[in-house]
């Protein structure tokens, strides 16, 4: 799947976030993040759901899901 926002390009399967043609360098995490917010944008996540999500619910900070965001 292939998402596009502003000057972005963001592909789920080559797992690449481009911007005006030129990839960017991201930690796979944030990646990830950003593909489960942008793929669930139509609801409200909690920060239960985030860490289920991302973290597979190992215990993280707030400090780790706030600095992630």
């Amino acid at each position: 799947m292939r998402y596009s926002f502003d000057s972005f390009d963001l592909d789920t399967v080559a797992f690449e976030l481009r911007q005006q043609g030129g990839a960017i360098a991201v930690e796979p995490q944030i990646l990830r993040l950003l593909i489960h917010l942008i793929e669930h944008r139509d609801r409200l996540l909690t920060r239960d759901d985030l860490i289920a999500a991302i973290w597979q619910g190992r215990a993280v900070s707030d400090w780790t899901v706030s600095g992630a965001i």
